[in-house]
């Protein structure tokens, strides 16, 4: 009998077995260094490579992805190189912060998209992010290597820990919108 009122909660939360998202995060390697942050994370994501490729490469539209993400645009785009501006709204703790990247993108259709900022026109002083695509059962293992050196102070008790907790959340909700988007569009 105990299956039954937790059938119905579902039913009123709106979950059913077998829908839930399945984003998950596989391998995951952080370091801090002083104003330097390396983030290694490995995800399982329930879309195939080519159709994940087709939306992190939808540059126009990554501010639909993700609430954190306020606006993402091409600046200008050659055979092999897309600069791209973002403006992303992260908070860790209780800090806040309005990050703007402007980066040099080069795609490697489908296994690869490296991203290289350019200071000058960013809040970084450093910065490098290369996505990884690898087919895997229908769907896709995804490895996000990241480099970041902010241009601003980030306050001591923030840690290591915390920076690594919303770079996931914000990576994970991301990478949810995109399930959702294709199993809606299938």
């Amino acid at each position: 009998m105990r299956t039954l009122p937790a059938l119905l909660l579902a039913a009123l939360v709106g979950w059913a077995p077998g829908a839930a998202l399945a984003v998950e995060v596989v391998e995951r390697h952080f370091d801090t260094d002083g104003d330097q942050h390396e983030l290694e994370v490995t995800f399982r994501v329930e879309v195939p490579p080519e159709a994940l490729w087709s939306y992190l490469t939808d540059y126009e539209a990554l501010n639909r992805y993700s609430e954190s993400i306020r606006e993402s645009r091409i600046v200008s785009r050659s055979d092999d190189e897309v600069e791209v501006a973002s403006v992303v709204h992260s908070c860790v703790f209780v800090f806040c912060r309005t990050i703007r990247r402007h980066e040099r993108v080069t795609e490697y259709y489908p296994e690869r998209i490296d991203a290289e900022v350019d200071p000058e026109h960013s809040n970084l002083r450093a910065g490098s992010t290369r996505w990884e695509l690898q087919p895997d059962a229908g769907g896709t293992h995804l490895t996000i290597q990241m480099h970041v050196e902010p241009d601003f102070w980030v306050p001591g008790f923030i840690g290591k820990t915390r920076i690594q907790r919303a770079t996931l959340r914000e990576t994970t909700e991301l990478l949810r919108y995109i399930e959702r988007d294709y199993r809606a569009s299938r």
